[in-house]
């Protein structure tokens, strides 16, 4: 995972699986960023696996902004919005094709590289696509 900041906004780039393992630390750097800016964009066009447990924890991620009085956008691929689609969770979240337009309904500066921040990641041991396997 990787944090830009583009103020207003907090990008948290998750790549890799989202799973039991993963899960827990995709949780806790959200946790530590949703009270960091007015707006908390969840990257996931470089998740490669998101089930049951992933999908609980964007729910958790999700509870936990709105407490907070923060914003959340997803950047979510056709493969994440087909798994919010058929769970019937495609209503709970603001998502977005590209980062781009992300940050443009958040108010944000469009993304730019080199502004990566490296916080801990979650293993990948699988390349395969298996986005949407609950």
């Amino acid at each position: 995972m990787t944090k830009t900041q583009r103020e207003p906004v907090l990008v948290l780039h998750v790549r890799g699986e989202i799973d039991i393992d993963t899960a827990p630390a995709v949780a806790d750097e959200a946790a530590n960023l949703h009270t960091s800016a007015p707006t908390l964009v969840l990257d996931l066009s470089g998740v490669t696996f998101c089930g049951a447990v992933g999908l609980r924890t964007l729910l958790d991620i999700q509870h936990r902004t709105q407490l907070a009085g923060t914003t959340l956008l997803l950047v979510a691929p056709p493969p994440i919005v087909r798994l919010l689609t058929l769970t019937d969770l495609a209503h709970v979240f603001q998502t977005h094709y590209t980062l781009d337009q992300a940050l443009a309904a958040a108010g944000g500066p469009p993304e730019q590289p080199g502004h990566l921040h490296s916080v801990p990641a979650p293993r990948s041991d699988v390349d395969t696509p298996a986005v949407g396997k609950v």
